[in-house]
């Protein structure tokens, strides 16, 4: 495997339960952890590591979650230079499921956040910022800037995450992960090395199990990310047709390596 060296920063704006820890680790494989700079995990977490990446003027792969530690996403923006935005998204339905067991199985949350014993329908109508409507669309319009995720997602969100995500250098889609992998390593120009997959929950309810009250509630919070991932999926399928015969090699060295699961959660 080749180790390249990074021209300018990059920037994975980490939307939850997206692949985005299988892709950052991956990113990490590639470059070095030398060369990550993640913002932290959770409030009230060490800064140490993050302020000296953001401080050193050296190219490096920025990795957070835009729903906080806005003061640190605006460090990331004042670094001179070209910078790669990179965006993952998800099937909201899957995806507002998945964050739900996960900060409610989490042992990492639960040490380190605090318990979250709530029914889905609950959660659902909590004021909990990481069960907040329309999760993806507001990140996406924001991109670390500040904003009440409690608030529910207008109109005006979606218009400029719609714009923002057709700004971003390199998009994925969490259900066509390997090409958005391949894609990935076709655009910072490395060989992929074999998939391991974290946090990965083989016991979460499926959205096909959910009561159709449940999964409608779901739909009604989340109009808006059902539209932006439509959008996002069309624009991914362009990508690809652009990138063509290229991706093939990396997919098909993706798809024969081993791969590994986590369920480290």
């Amino acid at each position: 495997m080749n180790t390249p060296g990074l021209t300018n920063d990059v920037v994975f704006h980490h939307i939850m339960k997206t692949a985005g820890t299988t892709l950052a680790r991956l990113l990490e494989t590639v470059y070095g952890a030398s060369r990550m700079c993640p913002l932290p995990l959770y409030e009230g977490a060490d800064k140490t590591a993050f302020l000296e990446g953001v401080a050193d003027p050296a190219p490096r792969i920025f990795t957070g979650h835009p729903q906080e530690h806005f003061d640190l996403w605006a460090r990331i923006r004042q670094r001179p230079g070209p910078k790669t935005s990179i965006a993952f998204l998800r099937s909201p339905a899957d995806r507002v499921l998945s964050c739900y067991h996960f900060i409610r199985d989490s042992r990492f949350v639960r040490k380190n956040v605090g318990a979250f014993d709530l029914s889905l329908t609950e959660a659902l109508e909590s004021n909990d910022p990481r069960m907040a409507d329309n999760m993806m669309t507001k990140v996406l319009a924001s991109l670390g800037e500040p904003r009440d995720y409690a608030v529910p997602a207008a109109p005006q969100d979606l218009k400029r995450a719609l714009a923002n995500l057709a700004r971003m250098d390199l998009i994925g889609i969490m259900e066509e992960f390997d090409l958005s992998y391949a894609l990935a390593a076709a655009k910072l120009g490395f060989i992929p090395p074999p998939v391991v997959k974290w946090n990965v929950n083989p016991n979460k309810t499926r959205t096909g199990e959910l009561p159709k009250e449940t999964l409608a509630l779901i739909v009604r919070k989340n109009v808006f990310d059902f539209e932006l991932y439509a959008f996002a999926k069309t624009l991914f399928e362009s990508r690809v047709a652009e990138a063509g015969e290229s991706l093939e090699p990396l997919i098909r060295s993706i798809r024969q390596a081993p791969r590994t699961y986590f369920t480290n959660i």
